[in-house]
Order: structure tokens, then sequence, then C-alpha cells
């Protein structure tokens, strides 16, 4: 067993390292920056799937000898050869300083180059240019803003080829090979030497003017036959000759075989996957059943193509297909069609999940997000009216860009006011943030909520670059990490198959209801969701295996979920419960006091070491707070409401929570999920004290999620604050179905 978990583990650090690492020869993937669709549609989408249901490729010594092979050769690549690629150095030519000096400065990339961007294919518009660099740009400047390109590395030629390059720009080749002309847009180079050249493009600068659409190509004529120089490889960053550059060509072939073999691999796993898991489900009626599957996905494709049903999130056409997936699945066991032991087998419920609910998920991520590509480098631009999701990313991008963390919301919204005003540019600039903060009072540094988040987002910007899509992604993983935690601890206790509809109540709430427009917001909310229903895992994997690494595991997650919205530190405290045996809470005629004396001794250590990481969260805060703001301030996320005033906004509150919308609007029908689901578990274990001992970690942490409502108030873009509380009066409603008269719901 541990040879083959060194095995997997083994396999784990080289995939990630052939994903992550700049590599100079790649193909496929080139390293950090993960920027490309094609990347993260591997490393967001194959691979997970493939890793968490095909373990037994990983503990495959053929694919370790395989990965293995493609790791030696990119390896031996890089000390060979420099970076096949082509950068570009880009520059503000405007008459106004101030704008020119905050604009030529570093982004995402540089981290990894030292360069503007990276030019991957021909650019054939404005934002191609400005995408990474320029994205934080309004409109109007974006119309009216002049640029200087200049072009870092080189060019292959082979004998008898022409390289031409096409721009609408003023183009300057100080090593004249081009020639320089302003009435030209497209410029040649012929080879007639009869060995392979290599072409200097870093002396080559071209200018663009405003309010032009600018662009810039390359081709290679060979025979008459154009040849992409980005699909083949012909850039470089050679800086010395090379001998025998037509090796280049034989080892481009050998890595683009074995990525190509690589992606293959992943994919014929996932469709050995579906069949696998469709057979076990239901072997005779497989067919069919994939046949439905098929049908629905085409038809809300469809529905979505035309607009059918319009939704600007796109994910209502998600929730109606994961109803249509369930009905499906209610359909051939209410019809006890081949029902075999394998099929009530608990350990096949994230199988289910998989075919049933997240494979839909994901296909159609894949289907509506990847013809809307602007949205994989985002960045948004709200200076006006600006929410709290844009203020979180702007505070990650000064993290990143100018490793300050000083800068606040309250001093982002100052800001915003002198543009209002038109004090300060309506651009954002570092300096004029910097200049407002450094005016205000000290008071204003002081953070007392997710305090987290940013460094979070900061941490993703750096690895995707200004990537909005990912943060999408990973909310949709963190939603099934809920789903599939909620499975492995408080639905365990339900032997059929009704958990399986747990989670189609619980992500059409999330799909078809308001909650939609949270999902798909960088939230906070949803971070520290997930965050503690993962750490809810590695707990009750605990208390299963007795392994310190996974109460270290939780401990910590726990930590940077409390970092992440303070407000649900009491829910964070609960989860203590976690640790404890049925049995210890069965005090029936014994003294309660000494019943409590004891169960606190038995768990001390691991209650107290607990409740030390917990109560870490305030003293990181307070010592950030003290650093900038010389003040010890504990962080209080009600810090803004007097007791009294609390008090007189409690039921509003309340009612925005359960109605998952802002007073006096009418409840939408999640209210039905969170107000029943919430107020039935009450009734039903105060009533069946054998199913409150069954169930007695899930209704703790219910009333403390609860209860932590009590404790402050807010505001804004409901129903985000509810999230916390869906996936347990999700729960709650499994627990009415499964104890109502409805016999036809026992499937």
């Amino acid at each position: 067993m541990k040879s083959l978990n060194a095995l997997k583990f083994i396999n784990f650090i080289i995939l990630g390292i052939l994903i992550i690492y700049p590599f100079n020869v790649n193909y496929l993937f080139d390293g950090l920056p993960i920027n490309e669709f094609k990347e993260i549609t591997f490393l967001l989408f194959l691979a997970p799937i493939v890793i968490y249901f095909d373990e037994k490729l990983f503990i495959n010594k053929k694919f370790l000898i395989f990965l293995f092979f493609l790791f030696f050769t990119k390896f031996i690549s890089s000390l060979i050869y420099e970076k096949n690629t082509l950068y570009a150095d880009l520059k503000i030519v405007d008459k106004n300083d101030k704008f020119k000096k905050d604009l030529n400065q570093k982004n995402p990339e540089t981290y990894w180059h030292n360069h503007t961007f990276e030019i991957k294919n021909n650019l054939t518009s404005n934002y191609e240019f400005l995408k990474s660099w320029g994205s934080r740009l309004d409109n109007e400047r974006k119309q009216n803003i002049s640029i200087q390109l200049n072009l870092v590395g080189n060019i292959r030629l082979k004998p008898n080829e022409k390289l031409n390059i096409e721009t609408n720009g003023y183009l300057i080749d100080n090593n004249g090979f081009l020639g320089n002309s302003s009435k030209k847009n497209s410029y040649d180079f012929n080879n007639i030497e009869d060995e392979i050249l290599l072409i200097d493009l870093s002396k080559v600068e071209i200018n663009y003017k405003k309010s032009e659409k600018w662009y810039l190509r390359f081709k290679i004529i060979n025979n008459d036959k154009n040849i992409n120089p980005f699909v083949f490889k012909r850039f470089n960053q050679f800086k010395k000759k090379l001998n025998n550059l037509s090796y280049i060509d034989n080892l481009l072939i050998i890595i683009l075989f074995l990525e190509i073999a690589l992606v293959s691999i992943f994919i014929f796993s996932i469709i050995k996957i579906l069949t696998r898991y469709k057979l076990l489900l239901v072997p005779k009626y497989n067919n069919s059943i994939l046949f439905l599957n098929l049908f629905g996905t085409s038809i809300f494709y469809l529905l979505i193509k035309y607009k059918i049903i319009y939704d600007p999130t796109y994910l209502s056409p998600i929730g109606f297909y994961i109803f249509f997936q369930f009905f499906i699945y209610f359909l051939f066991c209410n019809l006890k069609i081949n029902r075999t032991n394998k099929f009530q087998n608990e350990d096949n419920n994230s199988r289910k999940i998989f075919l049933f609910i997240a494979f839909p998920i994901i296909v159609y991520f894949i289907i509506i997000l990847y013809n809307k590509l602007s949205i994989i480098n985002y960045f948004p631009i709200v200076p006006r009216n600006a929410d709290d999701w844009s203020f979180d990313m702007w505070l990650a991008r000064y993290i990143l860009l100018e490793n300050d963390t000083s800068i606040t919301k309250p001093c982002l919204r100052t800001a915003i006011d002198l543009v209002d005003n038109f004090k300060i540019s309506k651009n954002l600039f570092y300096f004029d943030i910097k200049e407002t903060c450094s005016s205000l009072d000290k008071s204003t540094a002081i953070y007392q909520n997710q305090f987290f988040y940013r460094y979070y987002i900061s941490l993703i910007f750096l690895i995707f670059g200004f990537n909005y899509f990912v943060l999408i992604v990973l909310n949709l993983y963190l939603i099934l990490a809920i789903i599939l935690t909620t499975h492995t601890v408080f639905l365990k206790t339900i032997k059929d198959n009704k958990n399986i509809l747990f989670s189609t109540i619980f992500l059409i709430c999330l799909t078809v209801g308001s909650f939609r427009y949270i999902v798909l917001k960088p939230s906070s909310e949803i971070l520290a969701t997930g965050l503690i229903f993962v750490s809810i895992y590695f707990f009750n994997k605990f208390y299963e295996k007795k392994l310190i690494w996974y109460f270290l595991a939780s401990c910590f997650i726990s930590v940077i979920a409390g970092l992440t919205r303070i407000n649900l530190l009491i829910v964070i405290s609960s989860l203590v419960i976690l640790i404890f045996d049925k049995e210890d809470f069965s005090f029936i005629n014994k003294s309660k006091v000494n019943w409590l004396i004891k169960l606190f001794k038995n768990k001390f250590k691991i209650i107290f070491i607990y409740g030390m990481f917990v109560l870490s969260v305030f003293f990181i805060i307070a010592l950030r707070n003290f650093f900038y703001a010389e003040n010890f301030t504990i962080p209080n996320p009600n810090t803004d409401r007097l007791l009294l005033e609390h008090i007189r906004s409690l039921p509003f509150w309340l009612y925005e929570i359960f109605a998952a919308t802002t007073w006096p609007a009418k409840p939408n029908f999640t209210a039905i999920v969170l107000f029943v689901g919430t107020i039935y578990p009450f009734f039903l274990f105060l009533k069946n004290r054998n199913m409150l001992l069954e169930n007695y970690k899930f209704f703790i942490i219910l009333i403390f999620t609860v209860f932590s409502y009590f404790l402050y108030t807010a505001g804004a873009y409901p129903p985000r604050f509810s999230i916390n509380l869906l996936p347990l009066s999700s729960i709650g409603i499994i627990f009415l179905i499964k104890n109502s008269k409805l016999k036809f719901l026992d499937i």
C-alpha cells in the first residue's frame, strides 16, 4: 500500500511540474502563467476528473515511465535551447506623463519573463494588445492612446522561405532587413541562403496611433504554402548562434507527440469512467440513459444558443438539466430496473454525483464559456458604482503588482468619491490611490472582515493572470466539495438513494434561483463556506482514522475560512463537535455537570489545540491592524452598527436570510428550502431522541449557523449571506422527505 501511495505521489508531482513549469520548448503546456484556454481546460476540468475517478492510472508504472520521459525530454531541451516564443515590450506614447508613468508597469506575466506580454498568436484587435497590460483602462482611454511595441526574440527561416509581417503600425527595423516605411503595411524578407537563418526581431519597433484598429500578423511562405510561425514554433529567444537548428524541429515533434498523448490518455480515461459507471449504475439500460442524457444536453444547448430561455447568467439551463438528470435517475429506480447491490452501495454516491450532477455542470461551463474567451483574461473596471467584488479584485491587484497590502476598501471608496468629483483620474492610478490613502485617518486602514480573500485572488492572478473565469470555476469546485462532504458526513446514515436528491435540491437553488448571480461572482462567501465543508471532511477523516495530519489540515483550513469571513467564526468553532462519538452524548441517568467535565477532559488536548487555531484568526487580523493602523483592533463583522441599531434591524436581516432577497421583496422558491429545511430539523430532533443522536453533528452545526445570524447584520447583494445556510437547510429537506409518507420518493 505504501509503495502504491508513493507511486501515486510521484506521478502527481511530475504531472504538476509538466503543467506549471515554463520549460523552454513547449507546445500545449507552456507553464506559468496558465492563461490559455487549452491549459485551463486541462488543469481545471480534465485533470481533476481523472485524478478523482481513475486512481489506477496514477498507480500504473507505465504511466510513470511516460511522464518521466516527457519530463526528461523537456528538461534536456531547456538546457540546450532558449525559450521558443516571442515577447513584446509595450510603452505608452502619451503627452500625459502622469498617465504614462502609471501604465508602463508590471502585469502578472512579468513575474515569469520580465516583458509586457508574450505574443502567442497573430494580434488582430486592440484588446489583444492590451488584455493583460491595460485591461483596467476605461474604454475612452483605450481609444485615445498611442503605443510603441518593441519585439523581443528571433525567428527561424529555412532555405528559400520568406517572412511576411503585416501591420498598420509604423514599423522601424534597426537591423535593416525589413526596411522602414510609414506607407507600407506589409514587410518581407527572403532567405536566399542554403542554411537556416536566425533573424533577430529584437530591434524591430512598431508604433500604433490612437483611434485605429491595431493588428500584427506573421506568416512564413514556403513554396506558395503559408506557415503559421506560432503553430510551428519558429520563434525563440536565442541569445547566441547555435549550430544544427534543425534539431529544434525534431525535438518539437517529439514533445508535441508526447503532450498530445498525455491529453489523449486523460480523454480516454474520462470515456472509460463514463462507460464504467453507467454500466455500474444501470447495466441493462445503460444506452437508454446515455441517450436521454445526450438528448437533454442537446435541448438545453439549443435553449442557450437561441436564447429560448433568456438568462444573463447562463446558469438556469444547467439547473433545468440537473432536474432532468434526476428525473431520469428517479424514473429508472422506481421502475426497479436491475437494481443490484452495487447500485445501492454507499461508495458509489460520489460516482452518482459525478454522472448526474457534476459532469453536466462541467460540460455546460465548457460549452457556454468556450466562445467567451474575453472572460479568460478579464479584469473588472468599475470606478463608478463599484461593488464589493470589484473592490476585492482591485485590492488583489495592488498586492500582486505593487506589493502593497495596506490599501483597504474604505480607502478605495474615498478614491471613487474623488473620481466622481474629478479630483483624480477615473482610471484609479496606483499613485493616486496611495496618495489618497496616506491622507486619510489611520482608522481607515483597519480591516474587520474578508482579510484573506484579497490574498486568495492575488494568488489566482499570479498563477492564471487577471483571470475572472478561473475564480468562477473554483466556485464550482467549492460547491462540489460541499456536496461530496455532505454525502460523506451528514447523509451517511441514509441508506437509500434519497441522498442524491440533496444534490439536486442544492444545485437547483444555486443555478435557477437568485443564488446563481453569486455563483458567477468571485464570492468570499462561497470560498468560506466551501472551506468550512472541506474542514468538516478532514475532521471526519480524523475521527475515522485517528491520523493527526487530518486534524492539522482541518485546523489550518478552518483558520483560512475564518480569515475569509470573520462572521462565520462561530460556525467554525462548532466543528469541534465532529471529534466526539455518539456514545459521548448518551447521558441519561447521569449528572449533566459530571458528564460535561468528563467529556471535555477526554478530548481536552484536541479542543484546546483547535481553540488556539480559531483564536489565532483574531490575533492575525489584530496584528495586521497594529502594523498598518497602530491599533490592536479586534475584528468585528458588526462594527458599523450600534447595539440598538443591530436589534432593530435584526428582523429585517433574518427575513433577508430566509427569504433570500431584500425586504420587502417577495421571497423566491429558494426561501422554501431555507425556511422549511432549517425549522423542520428542530421539531424532528426534539421529538425523536434517537434521530438526534444519529445526526447530532449536523444538528449542532445547524444551531451555531443559525445563531451566527443573530450576532451581526449586514446588507447588500442577497442572498450571498444565506449561502452558508443553504447546504444545511437542503439536508433538512432530505430529513423531511425521509420521514414523510410519500412512498414513491423511496428511491
